[in-house]
C-alpha cells in the first residue's frame, strides 16, 4: 500500500469527482495530511489516515449529513483512533464535536447487546444473562424474556455513551479500515 496520495489518486480510489473534490479542499472540509497545493505545479498530498477521513466524510454527505456538520465529525478522528481502535465515537454537546467517548466495547459484546444472538449461542448461555425475575416472569417464552433484557441492557448502554451528549456517531473503525484495504488494493 502507498504512503502518500495525490488528488487524481482520491478521484480513482473513490470515484469523487475532480471538481468536487477540488471544492471539498478549497473550502477546507478535507485537509491533505502531508501537504497541500500552493500553487500551480504543486499537489496536494495525502496520508493513509486521511483516506480513511474521506471515506468517512464522502460517506456522511451521502447520506444526507451536511458537508459542514460531516467535516466536523471526521476532523475529530485522531489518525491513532482510525488506525488503531475497534469503534469510534463522536459526540455533539453544547455546540462542541467530541471524539473523547471510550466505547471500549468488543464487535461481540455490541451484537449481543444489539440482540443479535445467533444460534452458536446455548439457551443455557442466553439463560445465564436474563435476570431470574425475568425467566420467572415469562417462564417457556424465552425469547420475549430475551428481547426485553436486551432492551434493557441497550438502552444503558445508549445512556452511557450518549451521556448529556445531544448526539453521537458511532464508526466502525476496523470496518473502515478493511473497506479501505479493498478499495485501495493493498
Amino acid at each position: 500500500m502507498k504512503t502518500q496520495y495525490s488528488t487524481m489518486d482520491i478521484v480513482k480510489i473513490f470515484g469523487i469527482p475532480r471538481e468536487r473534490l477540488r471544492e471539498w479542499l478549497s473550502r477546507g472540509f478535507i485537509k491533505p495530511g502531508i501537504q497541500e497545493a500552493s500553487g500551480p505545479g504543486t499537489k496536494a498530498l495525502f496520508a493513509l489516515e486521511d483516506l480513511y477521513r474521506i471515506m468517512l466524510f464522502k460517506q456522511l454527505v451521502e447520506s444526507g449529513t451536511s458537508r459542514e456538520m460531516a467535516s466536523e465529525l471526521v476532523n475529530c478522528l485522531s489518525s491513532e483512533i482510525m488506525i488503531s481502535e475497534e469503534f469510534a465515537a463522536v459526540g455533539y454537546r453544547n455546540g462542541h464535536y467530541s471524539a473523547e467517548i471510550d466505547l471500549d466495547l468488543e464487535e461481540d459484546e455490541l451484537k449481543l447487546l444489539a440482540g443479535e444472538v445467533r444460534s452458536d449461542v446455548g439457551a443455557e448461555d442466553v439463560l445465564k444473562l436474563i435476570p431470574k425475575w425475568l425467566r420467572e416472569r415469562y417462564g417457556l417464552s424465552l425469547w420475549k424474556a430475551f428481547s426485553l433484557f436486551a432492551r434493557k441492557v441497550r438502552g444503558r448502554l445508549l445512556a452511557k455513551i450518549i451521556g448529556d451528549r445531544d448526539y453521537v456517531l458511532v464508526i466502525n473503525a476496523r470496518k473502515a479500515r478493511e473497506e479501505l484495504v479493498r478499495i485501495v488494493g493493498g
